[in-house]
């Protein structure tokens, strides 16, 4: 009789421990395929960087991994997609910076980094560098500063969009070094450089995948890049902070995001996969070729970055009144 009771006793157990199992979001992942949304048109550093790692995960998550680019209202329709989206780790968005910088820029955005998404890894992070046209006068920050003063309200500069990352890098440069200069917005880098190159713009702040690439041309010159440390692809070139204007130390970044509902373990899974996939000394090796730096982080370092961040752009933003237009 005990034998039965026992045996009786067990298979219940078993019985109930298969469903729970079975609905384990973390061993259950991935079911089907994985899209990464990329809220940018494709073809620039991150979606290169968005394919690189997707071919990696499709190989260790044996599903296939796929990089669906949402451009359009600086990044908000791709951000929306996946904060509608199941939380169940099959959508995830590959975002910057500019999603904590979208807050403040867009006072009615229906999306916030906090409240709709659960971080996964911070994946990326990148400077940003300031580059003039090869035949301008100025060799280093301080002869740019000097060339700028010496004909106020007469030159500018450019970014490549009202309210992106370029056009506050510029805004802060013109208050630090107390400068006169006129902001003109473009449409992309890819609008804007022609415009440094031929010297219509004194100088701009560009990627720095897109100033090494240039500079190797001979068509730029690159006086300087932002964040406390050089860039490993840009040899040479001094930090703003060691040419003596303080404030540029912050460096953007790009991460993966996961819808918020999203269940822990899976979000820590995700973060434990994409980390690994991180150290692979090739995917490294181009990382660093675009003008980055791969990190990989825990879903609550990168949660700390984030809140830190905020912090400093909502600052930033508001104090230099920039505005997206």
């Amino acid at each position: 009789m005990s034998r039965a009771i026992l045996f009786a006793v067990w298979v219940s157990a078993l019985a109930l421990a298969l469903p729970a199992q079975a609905q384990d979001p973390a061993r259950a992942f991935p079911a089907r395929p994985v899209s990464i949304v990329v809220p940018f048109a494709a073809g620039g550093a991150i979606d290169v960087i968005g394919r690189l790692l997707s071919d990696r995960l499709s190989s260790v998550w044996k599903q296939p991994v796929l990089i669906v680019n949402r451009p359009g209202a600086s990044g908000s329709i791709g951000a929306q997609q996946v904060a509608g989206s199941p939380p169940d780790g099959h959508t995830i968005l590959f975002a910057s910076t500019g999603l904590l910088q979208n807050v403040v820029l867009f006072p009615t955005l229906q999306i916030d980094p906090f409240r709709d998404f659960a971080p996964i890894s911070e994946i990326v992070t990148s400077p940003v560098a300031f580059v003039v046209g090869s035949q301008s006068p100025a060799t280093t920050i301080a002869e740019y500063v000097a060339m700028v003063r010496g004909r106020p309200g007469q030159l500018s500069y450019g970014s490549f969009g009202a309210g992106t990352t370029s056009h506050i890098y510029g805004e802060q440069l013109k208050g630090v070094a107390k400068l006169d200069l006129t902001h003109v917005a473009y449409r992309g880098e890819a609008a804007l450089v022609p415009d440094v190159i031929s010297g219509a713009l004194t100088g701009a702040f560009v990627s720095v995948a897109t100033a090494a690439s240039t500079a190797k041309g001979g068509r730029i010159r690159v006086l300087a890049v932002t964040g406390s440390a050089p860039s490993k692809a840009l040899p040479g070139v001094q930090t703003l902070q060691a040419q003596g204007l303080q404030g540029f130390e912050g460096i953007g970044w790009f991460g993966w995001f996961a819808p918020a509902a999203t269940p822990k373990a899976l979000v820590e899974q995700i973060s434990r996969d994409v980390n690994q996939a991180l150290t692979d000394p090739e995917l490294v090796r181009r990382i660093n070729a675009a003008g980055m730096d791969a990190v990989g982080t825990t879903p609550d370092e990168f949660a700390t970055v984030m809140r830190a961040d905020f912090e400093r752009w909502n600052r930033l933003i508001r104090q230099l009144g920039v505005k997206a237009e």
